[in-house]
C-alpha cells in the first residue's frame, strides 16, 4: 500500500527541511553549512515500518576567509619562533597557498593556513595569500606587509683623526631594520668639536673643525623599536700657530736670548 509518512534520523544541513509526509527533502544550505550529514529514513505505510536507509549527504562550500585572521601588515623578530593562523570556512577544507611575492627567509606557509618559522633575513617582504578547494578560490587574494625586525647594532668602533680648519666626514654605520636614525649626546664635560655636525637621518658626522682637542661623546642610534648606543672620540689635531710677532734688538758683543711661542 502507499507511504503514509516518511521518518527521519539524524542531522540535517541547516536551511534543510525533510516533508515527512512526502519523503522531499529540499531547500537551501545555509553559509557555513558545508560539510558530511549522516542520517537515516524509514517509511511507514497500512502494513508497517521499513528497516532505515542510512544516507550521506555531501553539502560543499566555496572558501570564505576570515579577514580578521589576515592583518593587512605583521612583523616578527629576527631569529624568533613565529606562528600564526589564518582561518577559512568551506568544505571540503580549504588550502593556502602564496598567490604572489615571497615569503620571508625561514618562514613557510602549511596548506591548513599556519605560518610559522624563524625569519632569517631582516627586511620588508610583500606577498598575497588564497584559500580555494575543489569547488573553487575565494573571491580574492589577500595582500600582506610583513616586516622581519632586527635589533639596532652600532657597527662603528673608532672614528679617524680630523684637523682643524679642513673638512671633515665620517660615516656612522649600524645594523637594524627599520634603518635606524641618529642622536647624539656629549661626555661629562665634553661636547661635539665645534663646527662638525651629527645628520640624524644619515649619520654622518662631517663639518670643519675649528679647534684642536680631544672630543668624548656618545652616539645613540634608534629605530623605534630597539636602540644602541656607543662611546666614541673625535681627536682634532691642530698645526702649531707661531705667536710671537717681533724681536728685541740684539747688541754686538753681547749675550743674545730670546725664546719663540
Amino acid at each position: 500500500s502507499a507511504i503514509t509518512s516518511w521518518t527521519l534520523d539524524g542531522q540535517l544541513p541547516q536551511g534543510l527541511s525533510f516533508d515527512s509526509a512526502t519523503g522531499l527533502l529540499s531547500g537551501t544550505p545555509a553559509a557555513g553549512s558545508g560539510g558530511t550529514y549522516d542520517f537515516q529514513v524509514a517509511a511507514t505505510n497500512a502494513t508497517g515500518t521499513s528497516n532505515p536507509v542510512g544516507f550521506t549527504l555531501d553539502v560543499y562550500e566555496y572558501p570564505q576567509i576570515d579577514p580578521l585572521t589576515v592583518p593587512q601588515t605583521m612583523s616578527a623578530a629576527l631569529g624568533s619562533m613565529y606562528r600564526h593562523v589564518f582561518k577559512a570556512t568551506g568544505y571540503p577544507n580549504p588550502t593556502w597557498t602564496v598567490a604572489s611575492g615571497t615569503l620571508p627567509d625561514g618562514l613557510s606557509l602549511s596548506s591548513d593556513g599556519v605560518l610559522s618559522g624563524q625569519p632569517a633575513k631582516a627586511g620588508t617582504y610583500v606577498f598575497a595569500i588564497q584559500a580555494d578547494n575543489a569547488y573553487g578560490f575565494f573571491q580574492r587574494s589577500y595582500q600582506i606587509t610583513f616586516t622581519v625586525l632586527e635589533p639596532v647594532s652600532i657597527t662603528t668602533t673608532a672614528l679617524s683623526d680630523a684637523t682643524a680648519g679642513a673638512a671633515y666626514n665620517a660615516q656612522l654605520t649600524a645594523a637594524g631594520n627599520p634603518a635606524p636614525t641618529w642622536t647624539w649626546r656629549a661626555a661629562a664635560g665634553s661636547t661635539l668639536p665645534p663646527g662638525i655636525e651629527l645628520d640624524a637621518g644619515s649619520g654622518s658626522l662631517a663639518g670643519v673643525p675649528a679647534a684642536g682637542g680631544s672630543y668624548a661623546f656618545t652616539v645613540t642610534a634608534d629605530n623605534g623599536t630597539t636602540s644602541d648606543s656607543k662611546d666614541l672620540i673625535l681627536t682634532v689635531n691642530q698645526a702649531p700657530a707661531i705667536t710671537t710677532s717681533s724681536l728685541a734688538g740684539a747688541l754686538v758683543g753681547e749675550n743674545y736670548s730670546a725664546e719663540l711661542a
